[in-house]
């Protein structure tokens, strides 16, 4: 099987909203582990909007407020991913990632390269003008 097959194994098998829920509620390593699980899986274009579908954007969005320096890194990651897909990119700015993102750049050293790669794809957001404003 390939890696993207095994991706879609792991999402059918019911994993996507123990790790939103873990993102949103587990300890810090934990939080981590569950954010990197839903960044790895989301760099299959197909399950990208079962991820979002599951609410896994405001979990992410908050770890990247509130997380230690690697859960920011892997929650930009995940946000990063999602962000490839136009529709979602709309939808994580929507929900309030550009300000945290912007945030994440500027303070954490490990998280810069997502971060700042998240808002690149945000950036074909039609959203993103009355964030920046």
């Amino acid at each position: 099987a390939t890696v993207y097959e095994l991706r879609g194994v792991v999402a059918d098998e019911g994993v996507l909203p123990v790790l939103v829920a873990l993102v949103e509620d587990g300890g810090d390593e934990c939080r981590c582990h569950a954010a990197g699980a839903l960044r790895n899986i989301a760099m299959s274009p197909e399950l990208r909007r079962p991820i979002a579908r599951e609410g896994a954007v405001p979990p992410l969005i908050a770890l990247l407020k509130t997380g230690t320096d690697e859960g920011q890194r892997v929650a930009a990651g995940a946000l990063r991913n999602l962000a490839k897909s136009v529709d979602l990119a709309n939808l994580i700015v929507e929900a309030g990632a550009v300000e945290p993102l912007v945030a994440v750049v500027s303070s954490t050293k490990a998280g810069r390269e997502p971060a700042a790669a998240a808002l690149c794809h945000l950036a074909s957001s039609r959203d993103l003008d009355d964030h920046l404003a």
